[in-house]
């Protein structure tokens, strides 16, 4: 009796042991997981359990549980996060030499362990691109899961992009001879009215716009057209005088070849002549290019394209002298109230056409963005000088005549010439711009462009003048004045205002 007594309180002295054992065991499996791995630097960012701050963790590194978005090129911004998927097959486009094969997670992220500084590195992305350190600034354009595919469905997006520029610039005066005078040239007490040195139309207003589109969507190569024009700049000299005593005297001054002297013909002269003189400078310019970019560096902070393609500029300047005398002397050869009017006029008209080579530098940090630019058009430039005047003599009461040749311009120079010159035209730039939205950019920069080997009408004035061909005179003695086709260099630069719109 006493045996089977011990036997049954042994029994379940076991059983209740046995049942402890199994609810610690429970316990301890209910507190710590067994991991599959041992070590726990191989586990991926998804198999670890989050702790009580909200973060996953490994041991080195931890990645946050929520979205965080970086900016840098070619991507204006990608969605960052450590909640990563399991190893999915997506489809890759085709392009940069991808195939159709299904690829896991096209864009792979890491970030440094112990970085303080915020920056995230990307490793590659579905366009095969490496990329440097980019900044991790939440700027608010996080892209769709759509975009981190380079899609194709869309032919403008990614690829399309439209610029608009203001532009204010200034450029190279003009060169001219004294063109009004108070008296003869060298003698005492003479004033130059208008010229006798660069003669500078100021500031012009002006625009420039550039149409692009990649051909792909990665942004390897594309096309780019630009067109750029400056308004009509101009200077305008205007004079009058009655001719009364103390009243201003407005003279014409050039050089007679046949006096071998200093003379003038009078616009205003006291007691002689009243007379008002009108001096027109202006000029234009524009210029239209058509590049091929291929980008050279491509990364998510900075790109180097290489630009190649063709280069067309026009510049046309015109220089008109106008002059209105009536005769006030009730004594001599003309009968008092002639009119006579004069009119000299000097263009000249540049083309150039030619082949273009540049290279288009851009770095970017967040929202900001600053671009170089550097290019060289090798090419011919087609000039072509027109020169002509007129002469009207109106007595009263008589109709009036007309003939050939005013003061500068005459016979022995008029006409149209025409020259090809071999001419450089480089262009440097520099642009800061700054995202306003995910698509739209504001900037603000400088240009500055050369032009060699062009022709402008000052430089084709000659003031050696033969007074007897005046008023359809017969020549006599040494023809003058002639033309001489002089070219000199001009340039622009100015500053540049605008908006960068990427579809």
């Amino acid at each position: 009796m006493l045996a089977k007594l011990s036997y049954s309180i042994s029994a379940s002295i076991r059983a209740a042991a046995a049942v402890c054992g199994t609810v610690l065991l429970c316990s301890l499996l209910s507190v710590s997981p067994i991991n599959a791995q041992s070590d726990s630097e191989s586990l991926a960012p998804w198999q670890t359990a989050p702790d009580r701050d909200g973060y996953k963790t490994d041991g080195y590194k931890t990645y946050e549980k929520q979205p965080r978005r970086i900016s840098g090129y070619p991507l204006r911004q990608a969605a960052y996060s450590a909640d990563f998927p399991e190893a999915t097959a997506t489809p890759q486009p085709a392009g940069r030499g991808n195939t159709t094969e299904p690829v896991a997670n096209p864009r792979i992220y890491s970030q440094q362990a112990g970085a303080g500084d915020g920056d995230i590195d990307i490793q590659s992305d579905a366009c095969g691109n490496g990329a440097g350190p980019c900044n991790a600034c939440d700027t608010g354009c996080a892209l769709t899961d759509a975009d981190n595919y380079c899609p194709d469905f869309n032919p403008f997006y990614r690829r399309l992009w439209f610029q608009g520029e203001y532009l204010m610039w200034w450029g190279k005066g003009a060169s001219l001879p004294a063109l009004a005078t108070t008296g003869i040239l060298g003698e005492p007490g003479t004033n130059i009215l208008f010229g006798g040195d660069d003669v500078d139309p100021g500031d012009s207003p002006g625009g420039r716009f550039s149409l692009g589109y990649w051909l792909d969507p990665c942004q390897d190569r594309g096309f780019e057209a630009i067109y750029t024009f400056l308004g009509n700049k101009a200077v305008n000299f205007n004079q009058s005088s009655n001719g009364g005593p103390g009243d201003l005297i407005i003279l014409r001054p050039f050089f007679s070849v046949a006096d071998q002297q200093q003379i003038a013909n009078p616009v205003a002269l006291t007691g002689i002549w009243k007379g008002t003189l009108d001096i027109s400078l202006s000029n234009e310019f524009a210029s239209a290019e058509v590049l091929f970019r291929r980008a050279l560096i491509q990364q998510c902070d900075r790109r180097l394209d290489l630009l190649i393609g063709y280069r067309y500029s026009r510049f046309d300047e015109d220089l008109s002298i106008n002059q209105s005398s009536t005769f006030i002397f009730d004594q001599g050869n003309v009968p008092l109230g002639t009119v006579e009017q004069i009119s000299d006029r000097f263009s000249a008209s540049n083309e150039f056409n030619g082949a273009e080579l540049g290279f288009a530098a851009k770095t970017r940090r967040c929202r900001m963005s600053m671009e170089l630019l550097a290019k060289l058009a090798l090419g011919s430039t087609q000039s072509r000088v027109t020169i002509n005047g007129s002469t009207v003599v109106t007595e009263p009461g008589q109709t009036p005549v007309s003939s050939p040749g005013g003061i500068l311009a005459l016979p022995t120079n008029t006409g149209t010439f025409q020259r090809n010159s071999f001419t450089v035209v480089p262009e440097l730039g520099a642009t800061l711009g700054y995202d306003l939205t995910c698509h739209l950019k504001a900037t603000f920069g400088y240009t500055f462009m050369y032009w060699s080997r062009i022709a402008r009408p000052g430089d084709q004035i000659d003031m050696n003048v033969n007074p007897t061909q005046f008023q359809n005179g017969h020549l006599t003695g040494v023809p003058a004045p002639q033309f001489r086709f002089i070219t000199s260099d001009f340039w622009e630069q100015g500053l540049n205002i605008g908006l960068d719109y990427r579809f």
